[in-house]
């Protein structure tokens, strides 16, 4: 039986599917953009913009595990689970430095095509997503749905491997 967080993963496959979002390396530095904005949204302190970017935060590595036949997104989150931890014990630059740096892995990964280092960096960062989740009395289905509620509803194109919502074109 599927659970409601294994329907939104898959209405998030879907929409990728559907807006042909296939370059892993494109979809990296659309993360890398994501996480900036998670910690400016964590810098202002707006619990319902901090939601809204730790959403955004879940969606884009579905889609780049998504990228992938042989890649699924929660058996990654399960590879890296040993870090979920008593999520008060992290402060907001320790989480930003290690947002910072797995982010970057997974552009140098995805780059490279090497889908063991992959899976592991993308559990590793959803897991640190989770622990800032928690850190704010929020949970990952939460703000997946929030995330996918709101890009379900978007029109754009796609440019050159990136998915342009219409207001940017």
């Amino acid at each position: 039986m599927k659970t409601n967080l294994d329907k939104l993963i898959e209405n998030v496959e879907q929409w990728a599917n559907s807006k042909q979002l296939t370059d892993p390396y494109k979809q990296a530095q659309q993360l890398d953009e994501e996480r900036a904005e998670l910690m400016d949204a964590i810098k202002d302190g707006f619990i319902t913009d901090i939601k809204d970017e730790l959403g955004d935060n879940f969606v884009v590595p579905i889609v780049i595990a998504n990228c992938y036949e042989d890649i699924n997104l929660l058996e990654c989150h399960r590879y890296s689970a040993y870090m979920m931890i008593e999520p008060q014990k992290y402060d907001a630059d320790w989480m930003y430095r290690h947002l910072q740096a797995t982010s970057q892995s997974i552009l140098d990964v995805a780059y490279y095509g090497q889908i063991i280092d992959l899976k592991y960096n993308l559990g590793k960062y959803v897991t640190l997503v989770r622990i800032i989740c928690g850190r704010y009395h929020t949970s990952f289905e939460e703000c997946l749905a929030r995330a996918y509620k709101k890009i379900s509803k978007r029109s754009g194109k796609n440019v050159d491997g990136k998915f342009i919502k219409d207001k940017e074109i």
